[in-house]
């Protein structure tokens, strides 16, 4: 009995491994049950916009409302307008390109409804965190002992490599 529970419930989770979970379960073999036809997968080209949508871009300004038409620019900008709506399913729908974290997402029960994905299908987006380096023409060779280390000059943000103190 609680084996089949878990099977339903896994199914209202993610419909797409109910094949998965079956035989995980052993239904078959320990519940003399006949195994359920594998549902179509899910496609990949995340949720369709509700009207629970929320729209990010890195061409956006975090003072739009966060349409399509008018996004919002960055991903905390997206969730704190997500957390506005009313309850129910939300989406978070974000563009191709690369978002530059300065603090960590932090995700609560508030967005135990919200479903992030990217907003076109072919779109490739990417999280990245920590500071932005200074563009590598402003970096400078220095000798240290037998090795090159490279810096870059003070007062541009001084960043080191290689390990060696600037």
């Amino acid at each position: 009995m609680y084996r089949s529970l878990a099977h339903e419930y896994s199914l209202s989770l993610r419909p797409d491994a109910s094949s998965e979970v079956w035989d995980a379960l052993q239904l078959t073999t320990l519940c003399n049950k006949t195994k359920p036809p594998t549902p179509p997968p899910m496609p990949l080209d995340g949720p369709p916009p509700s009207p629970g949508a929320v729209y990010v871009a890195t061409t956006g300004s975090d003072a739009n409302p966060g349409t399509k038409a008018s996004p919002l620019k960055t991903i905390g900008a997206g969730i704190t307008a997500a957390r506005k709506l009313p309850a129910g399913a939300k989406s978070l729908l974000i563009g191709a390109g690369t978002y530059a974290l300065s603090a960590t997402l932090q995700l609560d029960a508030r967005d135990s409804q919200l479903t992030m994905a990217p907003a076109e299908p072919s779109g490739k987006v990417s999280i990245a965190g920590g500071a932005d380096l200074p563009k590598v023409s402003q970096w400078k060779p220095h000798k240290v002992s037998n090795s090159t280390a490279w810096s870059v000059l003070p007062g541009q943000n001084s960043a080191c490599c290689c390990g060696y103190p600037c």
